[in-house]
């Protein structure tokens, strides 16, 4: 009789297909997508709020001016379980070849440094 009771407990398990067991693993995001947050070289807060087609920059250096540019994944599919990601700033509705920047992630997608600030997701 307690081997008859097991057996929907049986059923419960096997049921569930590999697509519908949640794999964190996968990013289905940019990892660049989110709020970061870090201090330049002088010590001073720096913000930066990413969405799906911009960046908003927000320092308190008064010489450093608040800014919203576009920005886009240079890889046609791109990854996004690779930790290094490589992005273009389109300034203006401009592509200046010069404003590509290649972004390491840490391990858990977290932190990142760009140009000698890391930042961390809040």
């Amino acid at each position: 009789m307690k081997k008859l009771k097991l057996l929907p407990l049986l059923f419960i398990v096997f049921a569930c297909s590999s697509d519908e067991i949640n794999d964190d693993s996968t990013n289905t995001l940019d990892p660049i997508i989110g709020t970061w947050e870090g201090r330049d070289l002088n010590d001073l807060k720096v913000q930066m709020i990413v969405t799906s087609d911009n960046w908003t920059f927000i320092s308190s250096d008064p010489e450093i001016e608040n800014s919203t540019i576009q920005w886009r994944n240079m890889v046609g599919e791109p990854d996004y379980n690779t930790r290094t990601q490589t992005y273009q700033l389109i300034i203006d509705g401009v592509e200046y070849a010069d404003e590509i920047y290649t972004l390491t992630f840490s391990q858990d997608f977290n932190t990142f440094l760009f140009e000698e600030v890391t930042f961390y997701r809040q």
